[in-house]
């Protein structure tokens, strides 16, 4: 972190990313988007292409992940529930299958909220990874889906921030994204401090300060 807060910048100049870096990128791009209430089958498609790395790579080194889908749904309602949460990443990626079909994107939205969620807690336990970006998003999907996630009242990060969640509560879905977008800004560097959009990015996730 740099000494005013703000995540650093992702350095330019010589050029590589490790898994946990392209997984971080990947899903901070989401939130960004999401937050921003833009471009839902972009956010969509990273949000998978996480999912996937996440998978491959927790596979590889016999890592348990925190909410395995694969444990709770019955084998042989696997393939059906990965073509469902998968659907439109699979409609686009394998489109000599099918080139004239059709695809219903219907409920993306709240489908990429949960997947970014599951994206969140598969880097945390994978690559160790944390971000301002992770924090903003745990707070949303409290506030958005409270039947899902449930935190006691009286736990040390609830009373840190719990004007900010009452805040949240009092407003609608856009409102709070709107809100939230405000304040990830706070967290991010400026654009000119950002590498070229053309370069390959050295971003090692192992070197950062996560505090």
């Amino acid at each position: 972190m740099t000494d005013d807060g703000r995540d650093p910048p992702i350095e330019g100049g010589v050029f590589e990313i490790d898994k946990a870096a392209g997984v971080d990128l990947l899903n901070q791009s989401c939130i960004r988007l999401i937050f921003a209430q833009s471009e839902p089958l972009a956010v969509h498609l990273a949000a998978m292409a996480a999912s996937d790395v996440i998978r491959a790579v927790a596979k590889r080194r016999s890592i348990e992940q925190p909410l395995d889908m694969d444990k709770y749904v019955k084998p042989e309602y696997r393939k059906q529930f990965w073509a469902a949460m998968k659907g439109s990443y699979n409609f686009l990626k394998h489109a000599d299958e099918d080139p004239d079909g059709v695809d219903n994107i219907a409920g993306i939205c709240r489908r990429n909220d949960l997947q970014v969620l599951l994206n969140i807690g598969g880097a945390q336990k994978v690559f160790g990874s944390w971000s301002h970006h992770y924090g903003l998003f745990a707070l949303f999907m409290r506030v958005e889906y409270p039947m899902l996630i449930e935190t006691p009242d009286d736990d040390a990060t609830t009373a840190a921030v719990r004007p900010m969640l009452d805040e949240l509560r009092a407003v609608t879905r856009e409102e709070r994204l709107e809100l939230l977008s405000v304040l990830l800004a706070r967290f991010e560097p400026p654009r000119s401090e950002r590498a070229d959009d053309h370069r390959i990015l050295k971003y090692d996730t192992r070197a950062r300060d996560r505090g």
